[in-house]
């Protein structure tokens, strides 16, 4: 009878804990390796596409929802890809990481903090809504994304564009700048993203 009581006890205490974890929620952090984030910018004299890869970054689901999330984008990585010659191509960079666009030595991240998820007709996409750190500014973003969650993954993949002005980047801006002729750069940024993320027990156990 004894035995038959201690038995009792570990289960229940065992499914006291489960129920504690998953009540808690399940942590997933960003695969850095999996994942994608490719940008694109454009002005008269064309149009520049290329990529950044990310850093510290994570998200939290409770419920199989997403609650929180934390993106970071290491500025350092950023790179371009459409022109032929190599050169050119780290002329833009060089050009980019300067003053004139996103001072990659003063501030070498860009950070998304989600604040709130809002369901749309589609059941795989959601709006996703949240502040956008960079360059020493922050500004209240929102794009559409899809959200698949899993037991062993979670995806989250969409397109955010935003206005560079915001974030005090008004280099070659037809707003701030008149008489530009090829020189204008347009102020839209598009942010195309795939990102993959698993549960921090799992990488632990990689």
């Amino acid at each position: 009878m004894k035995y038959l009581l201690f038995v009792f006890v570990v289960m229940a205490f065992t499914q006291s804990a489960v129920a504690s974890k998953k009540g808690e929620g399940t942590v997933y952090e960003v695969d850095k390796r999996s994942s994608v984030v490719h940008w694109s910018g454009s002005g008269l004299a064309g149009r520049h596409t290329g990529y950044v890869l990310i850093g510290s970054s994570s998200f939290k689901t409770q419920k199989d929802k997403l609650v929180e999330g934390h993106v970071e984008l290491d500025l350092n990585t950023i790179d371009c890809r459409n022109y032929e010659f190599q050169d050119w191509n780290e002329q833009l960079v060089d050009h980019l990481k300067s003053d004139d666009f996103f001072a990659v030595d003063k501030y070498p991240s860009a950070e998304f903090s989600l604040t709130t998820i809002e369901k749309t007709e589609d059941p795989m996409v959601y709006t996703i809504k949240g502040e956008l750190g960079l360059k020493g500014i922050t500004n209240d973003i929102s794009f559409p994304a899809r959200i698949h969650i899993s037991n062993d993954k979670l995806l989250v993949l969409g397109t955010a564009s935003i206005d560079r002005t915001q974030w005090g980047i008004k280099f070659a801006s037809g707003r701030f700048f008149k008489n530009l002729g090829d020189e204008l750069i347009n102020d839209e940024i598009e942010i195309e993203f795939e990102l993959v993320a698993k549960p921090v027990e799992d990488l632990a156990s990689n």
